[in-house]
């Protein structure tokens, strides 16, 4: 029996089209508040906005590849099949909530359809990219708070993350290693936080190992982060080969020449757009 559709989220925004042949952003419904709601059931859920006569603006099926982008002054980003919009929420608070619902929903369709996120981690607030990026080692300090996830298809997702975190660590902060998962409260954090930036917020969603626990849907916020230090390896390196120097010369052993470890590369890329601080980003799309 399908689960009968109902709304687990509404708001107020306003909402940006994106025209490709004047190659910006314009306002829909006339530059007034739209409504938005989150409606569905089970593993079918859709993002709706609407103007004032209740004329669809935009409906999008939210599937695990549905993908925001967060952008200056309150402003989120995303495609629907060849479509761009831009959506202009009043407030940080209100962004949050809606990223936050939006994600969990795509989680949740993920979830109970067999299928994996495309992005499961969403940074919430800006930088100006001069943030320093989280490497494999590095030490964090971490606020964080987790949901779990519900583990029956026809419970709508709002209801988990509407509930108390399952784990917060009472709002204080605690250091985690990157990488090392023997230092995180709850799974999928320590791996999480490589590439994070400092100072900025986070949601992300993390599947768990074992199919018959919860998924889990998380709030960090990076407030500290120590660069692993060198000088540990280093010293270690010294005391190794000074231990090295107590023992007698080993004989004399036939050596095969072993081949040369393929080159590895890598390539970064940098993309600069300009933007208008007062309305969503224009420029080319993918």
């Amino acid at each position: 029996m399908a689960s009968a559709s109902q709304i687990i989220f509404n708001t107020q925004l306003r909402l940006f089209i994106f025209n490709r042949s004047a190659n910006k952003y314009e306002a829909a419904g006339a530059g007034a508040p739209c409504g938005c709601v989150i409606v569905g059931g089970g593993t079918n859920y859709t993002l709706l906005i609407y103007d004032a006569s209740k004329k669809h603006l935009c409906q999008a099926l939210i599937r695990p590849s549905f993908k925001l982008t967060v952008q200056p002054n309150f402003y989120v980003s995303f495609s629907v099949d060849d479509k761009a919009f831009s959506v202009n929420l009043s407030s940080d608070d209100q962004l949050r909530r809606f990223c936050k619902h939006v994600m969990a929903t795509a989680a949740h369709v993920a979830r109970f359809s067999d299928s994996t996120m495309s992005d499961p981690v969403l940074q919430v607030t800006n930088d100006d990219g001069s943030a320093a990026t989280v490497g494999s080692g590095d030490t964090c300090g971490v606020v964080y708070a987790c949901w779990e996830l519900s583990q029956q298809a026809a419970n709508p997702p709002h209801t988990s993350i509407a509930a108390a975190p399952t784990a917060d660590n009472d709002g204080e902060m605690v250091k985690i290693k990157a990488g090392n998962a023997a230092d995180e409260p709850f799974e999928g954090l320590a791996a999480k936080l490589i590439g994070m930036r400092a100072k900025a917020t986070y949601f992300f969603v993390t599947p768990s190992s074992d199919p018959n626990l919860p998924w889990k849907f998380a709030q960090v916020d990076l407030v500290k982060h120590k660069k692993k230090s060198k000088t540990s390896s280093s010293s270690s390196s010294s005391a190794a080969d000074s231990s090295l120097q107590n023992f007698p010369e080993p004989a004399a052993v036939e050596t095969v020449e072993s081949p040369a470890p393929a080159s590895a590369t890598s390539a970064a890329e940098a993309v600069n757009a300009e933007e208008d601080p007062n309305r969503p980003r224009s420029g080319s799309l993918a």
